[in-house]
């Protein structure tokens, strides 16, 4: 399995230094990866489309007692964030 980030490699680099994982193994995964120069510093987490907060509609509200507050509608409910 090559590695997919410096900061992987890193991490797995540290797990062999313990003994978590055979140096070997390391190794071996350092040899499959092709270029350790190009590799990006860290991968960022994947975007997707279903997080709790994107069902929810975001409306700003301009009434006094929400006044430059956040209302999440959900159905029926509505959630003030301060």
């Amino acid at each position: 399995m090559p590695f997919r980030s410096k900061a992987q490699m890193n991490k797995f680099a540290q797990m062999a230094k313990t003994g978590e994982i055979s140096k070997e193994k390391f190794q071996e995964w350092l040899d499959e990866t092709s270029d350790v120069n190009k590799l990006p510093e860290r991968i960022g987490k994947k975007k997707s489309g279903s997080s709790p907060r994107s069902k929810e509609k975001i409306k700003s509200i301009k009434s006094k007692s929400t006044k430059g507050k956040r209302v999440y509608m959900s159905g029926n409910r509505h959630k003030v964030k301060r």
